[in-house]
C-alpha cells in the first residue's frame, strides 16, 4: 500500500485532468497511487482517467446513476443492470 494517497471526486474535469495527472505523475516521490472516483461524467473525463490507469498508481471508479464500477468498461452496458 502506498503511503501517500491522493482522491480526486470528478465531474466534467477532463481539461483540467489533462493539466493535474502529467503533473501528479511528475513528481519526485514515488511511493503514492491516485484514487480517482468519476461522478457521470459525460465529456471525456472517464476516458483520460482510463488511459492513465493503464501508466500505473492510477486507481479510478466510475460511478453514474448512483452506482459505482471498477472499470469503465463495465459502465458501459449499464441499461443492462438491474
Amino acid at each position: 500500500m502506498a503511503r501517500l494517497v491522493v482522491s480526486l471526486v470528478t465531474h466534467n474535469e477532463s481539461r483540467d485532468l489533462e493539466v493535474l495527472l502529467p503533473t501528479l505523475s511528475a513528481q519526485t516521490y514515488r511511493d503514492f497511487e491516485v484514487v480517482a472516483v468519476d461522478n457521470a461524467s459525460e465529456e471525456g473525463t472517464r476516458g483520460v482517467l482510463a488511459a492513465w490507469q493503464k501508466r500505473g498508481n492510477f486507481l479510478f471508479a466510475y460511478s453514474t446513476r448512483g452506482r459505482t464500477w471498477a472499470s469503465p468498461e463495465d459502465t458501459t452496458r449499464e441499461s443492462e443492470r438491474p
